[in-house]
């Protein structure tokens, strides 16, 4: 498990304390040689065992399509960035969360600014649509796989650093800042392009 989705939890969420525990045996960094910034103090619970996305006895289902989640945080999404109804977008931020069971408070009438509630969208779109296949194509049209000298990146991520590099005694979470840059070497599936053409402007779509 990703520290930076763990990190995307909001306080109190009923979503994460049903479908993630401690990895078993401590944490553990650099999984399979790929790098600190794969170590993790998570696990997945099955959903044998209550959880939601995992199984070792092949249960559970796999959306095929677009869900309601998705299509309604695209819309919240064009109500908070298009700042004519800020709060029209929390609501429904809201009504996923409620959905899917989290237990959070509402931050609709909560006052929140634009940027505060493009924060929650974020973090509700990375929590929600987990395993849907849209976080690689939501950091791309958000700038997050830019290169971090001009703006992309992500700063403060959680970063599981082993402690032999910090002089620590176990690994230990720290903020860092994340160059995605690299993961813009992949082109946007032509299939995708086939029935949603990139608009003037758009972010690169061929490298």
């Amino acid at each position: 498990m990703s520290e930076r989705l763990i990190q995307d939890y909001q306080p109190g969420d009923n979503r994460f304390t049903q479908n993630f525990e401690p990895y078993p045996g401590g944490p553990t960094v650099n999984v399979r040689n790929r790098g600190i910034q794969f170590g993790t103090r998570w696990n997945v619970i099955d959903i044998e065992d209550g959880g939601t996305y995992a199984t070792d006895n092949s249960i559970g289902s796999i959306s095929m399509s677009a869900t309601w989640e998705e299509n309604s945080l695209m819309l919240a999404e064009y109500k908070i960035r298009s700042g004519t109804d800020i709060n029209g977008g929390l609501l429904i931020i809201d009504q996923v969360r409620d959905a899917q069971g989290s237990g959070l408070a509402n931050v609709s009438g909560t006052g929140l600014s634009q940027a505060e509630a493009i924060e929650q969208l974020r973090s509700e779109r990375r929590v929600a649509l987990y395993l849907r296949g849209v976080a690689f194509y939501d950091a791309r049209r958000w700038g997050v796989t830019a290169p971090a000298a001009t703006g992309g990146g992500r700063t403060n991520a959680n970063v599981l650093v082993p402690g032999n590099i910090i002089g620590a005694a176990a690994a230990t979470i720290l903020p860092c800042t994340i160059d995605y840059d690299y993961m813009d070497y992949w082109d946007v599936p032509q299939n995708e392009l086939d029935f949603n053409a990139a608009a003037p402007g758009s972010a690169p779509i061929h490298n």
